[in-house]
């Protein structure tokens, strides 16, 4: 196998040479927008010649190519094949013709490859479910509640066949996956983990991610974002099918996973309910904007329906603070299920220079509060009961009945983290959402390997936390 330190030796000699700037930016066959269309031989023949003063009838000399250059093509599809992002690999095959032609003969198999190398076999299956159901490809009928829990189907069954799946994806699902990465996934990476820590403890510095990590985030991310899809929009509802009250999302979605998987996704839920409580403060206080949602001149949902309090005169019913409470709620909540990139998008802006703009971005639409099916109602306390009355206790129930051994055994992405397993004292437990304390979750507690857990002294934070919010049953 080439090794990593080899090909960054020799993508070294690649960056020196006389090539045009670097893009991200990919057309529809995945190829830099600058090279597009034009021939390696035409493309070489721009180069600019240097010429020898020492005689002038010395021929000018052409650039050397460099040593990654003229590997056997075998070795130099190996070498694209081994890179660990989309952004690298665009990067790498703009600064080569020769890597670039090399790219375009093998460019499904090598593009296979580095999203297995950026994801994993597992992740690349939840970054498929999310481009099977965004609005451009998902089916009209996604938005009925059969065809969602058909779709979660086979979602489980490609998950339990990872191995094998990513062969099935076309060159146009792994450009739309490449590309959703670079432009969504891979930004927000540079962003919210440090965030999260820094909520924690403010004199931590992130560092490097290690590689467990980094897919605990990504993947929180990818099912977070298949969740907006699934139930976030609902564009093809109609009145009369709104959703109910969280039960059947627990049943359908989040019991998929484990909980602390469950545990990730809430994670990110969180952090974005808190940025937009944030923005909404900031822009009342520093820049004088009134609430954007006024209760005394929206519409507030009185009796199934929504009703015009015109201003404070309006007479209004006696339990009218308490509807208005849940109408904020459900509008916050509407803002956070539009998807990660308009939280990337409200998370590029600068306050204090995009004030008005970020005013009229976290406006949402009345008539699509209703058609939203919330997180936090699905992960309640209330939908959790609900569902051991109606249906009996889920099937992972019974291994924490049995009190079933799950000790830590090192950072692994398929296992518990460090956090989790101080949580449980090494036992297995199914609880998850509002069971478990709000505080852990605003600093993702279940995405940081052992390491970081003790540095920040997040290993106490956990403990703290849970006697208090389990007290007195909590094993000490």
């Amino acid at each position: 196998m080439f090794d990593i330190q080899t090909y960054l030796q020799l993508k070294g000699e690649l960056e020196v040479k006389d090539r045009p700037e670097s893009t991200k930016q990919v057309d529809a066959e995945g190829l830099p927008e600058s090279i597009h269309g034009v021939e390696v031989e035409s493309h070489c023949e721009s180069t600019e010649q240097v010429e020898v003063e020492s005689h002038p009838e010395t021929p000018p000399l052409l650039p050397q190519p460099s040593r990654l250059e003229i590997l056997p093509a075998e070795l130099r599809s190996q070498v694209l094949s081994s890179l660990t992002s989309p952004d690298d690999l665009w990067a790498t095959i703009h600064a080569s013709p020769v890597l670039y032609q090399q790219y375009r003969a093998d460019r499904k198999n090598i593009l296979r490859h580095v999203m297995r190398n950026t994801l994993g076999d597992r992740v690349l299956v939840d970054a498929y479910a999310v481009l099977k159901t965004s609005p451009l490809e998902r089916p009209p009928d996604l938005v009925v509640d059969l065809a969602v829990r058909q779709f979660i189907e086979t979602y489980q069954n490609q998950s339990s066949q990872s191995l094998s799946m990513s062969s099935k994806y076309t060159m146009a699902d792994l450009l739309s996956m490449a590309a959703f990465y670079s432009s969504t996934i891979g930004p927000l990476m540079e962003k919210i983990p440090e965030k999260l820590l820094h909520d924690l403890n403010s004199s931590l510095q992130l560092g490097h991610l290690t590689a467990v990590e980094r897919t605990r985030i990504i993947r929180a991310l990818y099912r977070f974002q298949l969740w907006c899809n699934l139930y976030g929009d609902r564009d093809g509802a109609v009145p009369g099918d709104e959703p109910d009250d969280g039960l059947d999302m627990l049943v359908d979605f989040f019991e998929v996973f484990e909980p602390w998987e469950v545990e990730e996704l809430s994670c990110i839920h969180l952090f974005f309910v808190h940025m937009y409580g944030w923005v909404i403060v900031d822009l009342r206080c520093l820049h004088g904007y009134g609430d954007p949602w006024p209760p005394h001149s929206s519409w507030v949902p009185v009796d199934g329906t929504l009703l015009l309090l015109r201003d404070r005169t309006t007479p209004q019913p006696a339990d009218h603070t308490a509807r208005v409470s849940e109408y904020r709620n459900e509008r916050l909540n509407g803002l956070v299920s539009r998807g990660l990139g308009f939280h990337l998008a409200v998370m590029e802006r600068n306050i204090t220079e995009h004030h008005e703009e970020l005013h009229g971005m976290i406006q949402p639409p009345a008539e699509n509060a209703a058609y939203v099916n919330f997180i936090s109602d699905a992960l309640s306390l209330a939908t959790q009961k609900r569902r051991l009355r109606d249906m009996g206790p889920p099937r992972r129930d019974e291994a924490q009945t049995r009190g079933d051994p799950m000790p830590f055994r090192g950072d692994d992405e398929d296992a518990p983290s460090a956090a989790w397993a101080v949580m449980w004292k090494g036992r297995y437990s199914n609880k998850f959402g509002q069971r478990l304390p709000l505080r852990l979750k605003t600093w993702g507690y279940v995405f940081w390997d052992e390491r970081r857990l003790d540095e920040s002294r997040g290993r106490k934070a956990v403990l703290r936390a849970m006697q208090r919010h389990l007290w007195p049953t909590f094993p000490r």
